[in-house]
């Protein structure tokens, strides 16, 4: 069992996700996944279907952000737990437990202090119960062990396409000479249950023309020459992040030779740091990872004297408290960040213009009603939110989601009229603009859709309104 005090850590922090989750706006991206949860599948363009079925999972509370967040709010606090269980089973020492379910509870990261919606929730989850599960299965070798942890790692599996590190993570270090013989006796029934579950994923790849297996390898960024102008601020960060990861990697899993935690750190950790000079990568994308070392310095935390474990508390509260104070400041109301963004400058790193949709879906809603018009956007993300405030809209172009939302739906066929809205101007030579004078005989401007929150500009949007089908255009998509 946890101890009380990491036990009282995680029903705080998960109390106050809910307070946060019920205050602040769903984001782009959050409505984004949730559009998903309205036509459920095995698999979509660029995710596999854990997102989506955490958030179906509880959409029996309603459509509220608190009711869409609720599954990942779960899922952290459940996978702090795991974390710990993992610390106290590798060690056999309950500090350890404590020490990376606090850690793991805490993780400084802006979007998990509010418990958003997106693939990390169950995919950190999946791979906090996957250490555990192969901790106990190693520790005490049964056929329930195994297939326990076959299960977690289809959960991560099923979340985010990494969740591939970890399967031949664990498979690598079950085929050691130290693990060799669990192995052998039961623990070899985990990668087939595993794999079972993830073949729903396959199958629906295969009658979909490989399209996510295809982003997630090859599609989502090109590779380019080792340029320094190439080189991103997330790039640099990741890379930053990969070098420290494997020097924490060296120093508390190597060393103190706790391989399964090495081998579920390092091979991510080092492709991310092989692929970063040539390709944009995310430093998000090592979340996995992090959860392995985070055990693995619960442990070495443990193990120190005093003196390190209050030096290591106090460093760690410093981002705690800064993300905390991110996390924090869209739930205040727009009074109040009005007067925060008037008095101290660096406060507007912290604003967010999510608050404003519902105000922007006004606007285009009326814009479309006064010409009878369709709604097109061609961004997936402005498309989902607009949906999520109750108004209607399709896609248009060569975007990534256009392709995942004409699985779904094509549309109204040979609208009389469309408004269409993007975040970027739509000039006379536009694509858009084309498009529109092939099927429409007048083409005007609607100029500017702006909203304002907290005194600020929030979201702008340009628009444009084609009316007068041409007959001879059956569609004009």
């Amino acid at each position: 069992m946890p101890s009380r005090a990491a036990l009282i850590v995680v029903c705080a922090m998960t109390l106050l996700r809910i307070a946060l989750a019920a205050n602040v706006p769903l984001t782009e991206d959050e409505a984004y996944y949730w559009s998903w949860s309205l036509h459920p599948a095995f698999g979509y363009v660029d995710h596999p279907p854990g997102v989506m079925m955490t958030i179906l999972a509880f959409a029996w509370l309603g459509r509220s952000p608190v009711a869409i967040r609720f599954g990942f709010i779960i899922a952290s606090a459940l996978a702090a737990l795991f974390a710990g269980a993992a610390a106290r089973t590798l060690s056999g020492d309950r500090r350890a437990g404590t020490a990376a379910t606090i850690a793991f509870a805490l993780l400084p990261q802006l979007r998990l202090f509010v418990g958003e919606a997106l693939p990390d929730g169950p995919y950190l989850l999946g791979w906090a119960a996957t250490l555990y599960a192969a901790t106990r299965a190693f520790a005490r070798p049964s056929y329930s062990s195994a297939a326990f942890l076959g299960i977690a790692l289809g959960v991560t599996m099923l979340s985010r396409f990494f969740g591939w590190a970890l399967f031949f993570g664990v498979l690598a270090y079950s085929l050691t000479p130290n693990a060799r013989r669990t192995f052998r006796s039961s623990l070899w029934i985990a990668f087939p249950i595993a794999l079972v579950l993830y073949a729903p994923n396959v199958a629906w790849n295969a009658t979909h023309d490989w399209i996510n297996l295809r982003f997630s390898t090859h599609d989502r960024q090109l590779m380019h020459a080792l340029w320094p102008p190439q080189i991103g601020v997330s790039t640099i960060r990741c890379i930053i992040y990969a070098v420290i990861a494997a020097l924490v990697a060296y120093l508390a899993a190597i060393r103190p030779k706790y391989w399964l935690l090495a081998w579920t750190a390092l091979p991510l950790t080092i492709l991310m740091i092989a692929l970063a000079p040539f390709e944009t990568v995310e430093s998000y994308w090592l979340l996995g990872p992090a959860a392995s070392l985070i055990v693995a310095c619960a442990i070495a935390y443990a193990r120190s004297t005093v003196q390190v474990r209050r030096l290591v508390a106090l460093a760690y509260a410093a981002p705690v408290i800064a993300a905390l104070a991110a996390a924090a400041f869209p739930a205040l109301s727009e009074d109040v960040q009005a007067r925060l963004l008037d008095a101290a400058p660096a406060a507007r790193g912290l604003y967010s213009p999510t608050a404003s949709y519902d105000r922007l879906a006004n606007q285009v809603k009326t814009l479309a009603e006064r010409y009878d018009a369709a709604i097109f956007t061609d961004r997936y993300e402005i498309a989902a939110e607009l949906l999520y405030h109750e108004t209607p809209v399709q896609l248009h172009g060569n975007g990534l989601g256009v392709a995942q939302w004409e699985m779904w739906d094509q549309g109204p066929t040979g609208p009389n009229a469309v408004v269409f809205v993007r975040d970027s101007p739509i000039g006379a030579n536009d694509d858009l603009r084309l498009w529109a004078e092939r099927g429409w005989t007048t083409v005007r401007d609607a100029g500017l859709l702006q909203t304002t929150f907290a005194g600020r500009e929030a979201t702008r949007l340009y628009a444009i309104v084609a009316t007068g089908r041409r007959t001879s255009c059956a569609h004009a998509q």
